[in-house]
């Protein structure tokens, strides 16, 4: 009843294929190619030109003709990632953005999005660089004029080929230089808000030569399998890990149980057989092996290297996880504190926590809010007698309630007044400090998943140190998405 499409990207860019759309088949007065015209596919521009450096950017492009089995399509908007506009935002820096309607020399009538931030001098000694008003309005007529001109006076394709090196940018930023000092400059959207009269010829001639017009393909697809040679030192690892789990932590599992207890015990007590199947891991080099070999206190493998082994400690998901040390929600806060940590940090938190002597909890989630949008969160960090004062309500916190939970990293807001992404930070809170109230484990189908569970938790006027600040004020953004994107994978892994 299918058939699959190939998509083709004009010849701008270096990729040509770039991926394939199904479609039901023509039948009686129903053609599949009324169904192909008009779809809108998006395509990083770090895969259209091979370049992993202009991964950032994203293109969006229409099938606009349909020839044998090839979905020819043209440019119908750009866009800039949002972690890639969310890296440029900081303080003490003004952000200036600026749009225009313009008609290129083919037809297309196009509306431009310019964004840019305000700099330091080469002399400056203040700070901040705030821009005044009237700067800005020069900046923005700057901005208005130059990115007219160039999209005025070419075809959408040599405004297209402007975008790849951010020529447009990088002549803004000259042009602005004696009005205030800019950095970070980049069309950062690009949208047709009117196509020209349609044109097959010059549809044609922007896709060059089509050596498989009409060629036969296959009616069903199927993703390549990625395949990757193990090295023999990661095989061993696995063999060695099989063994480990099916006959030492499965065969355990019962005893395990049965050692936790009943009611309240099951929170106080850490099972003896979890201890005994830690010592076995490490005798045989299974521990720690979730960080990757760009941390010196890793295992030295990759991510796929891990997949295989990660998916050999779920099928034990209760006990081999925490056996080698390997468990959530502890692997992404050692990543956190491998990653951005300083010595300090690391040798009083990452250290132990590495040896499996503690456990530990990521404290985000919030009651009174919508916290899978982390710029809600109400909690306030705020920067008091030397250091920082921590007042907030958490729940489903995992690990918190663990018997072991010696540390917890939290995330609050330190400035109210910052841009949305620049007002979160993360501290590291002590388990023991005054004022950290573990209120009680919250179920999911009746279940709390003891010894460790998901807990509310409050703190109240807890103060810590300013040297348990991670990375620095209004950075917890940055921290978290360095930690999920490895806890994500890992999850899915297992």
């Amino acid at each position: 009843r299918k058939e699959w499409y190939d998509l083709r990207a004009p010849t701008v860019f270096e990729t040509r294929v770039i991926g394939k759309t199904l479609v039901n088949r023509s039948q009686g007065t129903k053609n599949a190619v009324d169904y192909l015209k008009g779809r809108v596919v998006e395509a990083s521009l770090g895969d259209l030109n091979k370049n992993e450096e202009q991964a950032y950017r994203k293109f969006k492009l229409r099938v606009d003709d349909v020839v044998g089995k090839n979905c020819l399509t043209s440019f119908h908007s750009m866009s800039i990632t949002t972690d890639k506009l969310r890296s440029l935002i900081k303080k003490w820096q003004s952000l200036i953005e600026a749009h225009v309607d313009v008609k290129t020399t083919d037809g297309y009538l196009v509306r431009l999005f310019a964004i840019g931030f305000t700099k330091r001098a080469s002399n400056q000694v203040k700070k901040t660089t705030y821009a005044q008003t009237a700067q800005i309005r020069l900046i923005r007529k700057k901005m208005f004029e130059i990115m007219t001109r160039e999209a005025s006076s070419g075809t959408m394709k040599e405004l297209i080929q402007k975008f790849i090196p951010e020529s447009i940018g990088n002549e803004i930023t000259k042009a602005c230089q004696n009005i205030y000092p800019l950095q970070n400059v980049y069309v950062s959207k690009c949208k047709v808000v009117k196509y020209p009269k349609a044109d097959t010829q010059k549809l044609y001639e922007s896709h060059g030569s089509l050596e498989d017009t009409g060629s036969k393909v296959k009616s069903e697809f199927k993703e390549p399998e990625v395949q990757a040679e193990l090295s023999p030192r990661v095989q061993e690892l696995q063999r060695r890990l099989t063994e480990f789990v099916e006959n030492e932590c499965i065969p355990a599992e019962a005893e395990y149980q049965k050692a936790l207890g009943t009611g309240e015990q099951r929170w106080k007590t850490v099972p003896p057989v979890m201890d005994r199947l830690k010592a076995r891991a490490r005798e045989l080099d299974l521990w720690n092996l979730f960080l990757t070999r760009e941390y010196k206190e890793g295992a030295g493998l990759t991510n796929y290297e891990y997949a295989v082994l990660c998916e050999i400690m779920g099928r034990s998901p209760a006990i081999a996880p925490e056996a080698c040390n390997c468990s959530a929600p502890d692997t992404g806060n050692m990543e956190v504190f491998a990653k951005y940590g300083t010595a300090a940090q690391k040798d009083k938190w990452l250290v132990p926590l590495m040896e499996g002597k503690i456990r530990s909890a990521f404290a985000m989630t919030e009651p009174a809010v919508a916290s899978s949008d982390a710029t809600n969160i109400c909690t306030r960090i705020e920067a008091r007698r030397g250091g920082y004062t921590i007042n907030g309500r958490k729940w489903w916190i995992s690990g918190a309630g663990h018997p072991k939970c010696a540390v917890f990293l939290v995330m609050g807001k330190t400035d109210l007044t910052a841009s949305k992404y620049g007002q979160q930070s993360i501290v590291i809170v002590p388990a023991d400090a005054p004022g950290v109230s573990v209120v009680r484990p919250l179920t999911v189908f009746g279940y709390d998943d003891a010894p460790h569970g998901h807990c509310e938790v409050v703190f109240d006027n807890v103060w810590v140190p300013k040297e348990n600040l991670i990375l620095g004020e209004g950075r917890g953004f940055e921290v978290i998405q360095g930690r999920l994107g490895p806890g994500r994978i890992h999850h899915c892994m297992r």
